[in-house]
């Protein structure tokens, strides 16, 4: 009998397993469809790259930020992106910072475009990795406060407040699976 109840609990422990990987996978992908969907909305490509290259903001963070506010969820505690920034150190700046030299490169010698591409490839699976973390992050209900937004992008001109405005507008738009 005692067989029985461990057989019966080792069974409710791996359905257990199994609907957290599901809800993992679930919230990757769901997380990944919204940051494709509100970077391809009419200006929002060119509003992030502002953001990104003069304001220093990490957008994949900002996508992950969009779609907690769109699910009314917020980090249980920010300290948990610190290992994610630094991923995005070691190996996404990196990347970004390669493909963008070799740019100018290209009009001199184009079969260097291959490699512009393949790095521009590694550069976009870094910061999907980036946003599987991010989804994979402990979080509670409720939408983050404007003071969470403010803590989370700190110090930033009004002029790149009003882009993440924009940006936060333009999330409430896409429709979450």
């Amino acid at each position: 009998m005692r067989a029985f109840y461990h057989l019966l609990a080792s069974f409710f422990i791996a359905q257990r397993s199994f609907a957290l990987i599901d809800i993992q996978q679930h919230a990757t992908h769901s997380l990944w469809t919204f940051a494709v969907a509100l970077h391809a909305l009419p200006g929002q490509e060119q509003q992030m790259l502002e953001l990104q290259d003069d304001a220093g903001i990490d957008i994949p963070e900002l996508l992950f930020y969009c779609w907690l506010e769109r699910r009314h969820e917020h980090l249980r505690t920010p300290a948990q992106l610190e290992e994610i920034r630094r991923w995005q150190q070691r190996f996404t700046v990196p990347l970004r910072l390669m493909r963008r030299e070799l740019k100018p490169l290209l009009e001199r010698s184009p079969p260097l475009a291959t490699m512009r591409n393949a790095i521009k490839s590694a550069e976009l699976e870094s910061e999907r990795e980036t946003l599987r973390r991010l989804a994979l992050l402990e979080r509670d209900e409720n939408a983050p406060s404007e003071q969470a937004w403010q803590l989370w992008h700190g110090k930033i001109t009004a002029h790149h407040g009003a882009i993440i405005l924009k940006v936060r507008q333009a999330a409430q738009r896409i429709t979450l699976e």
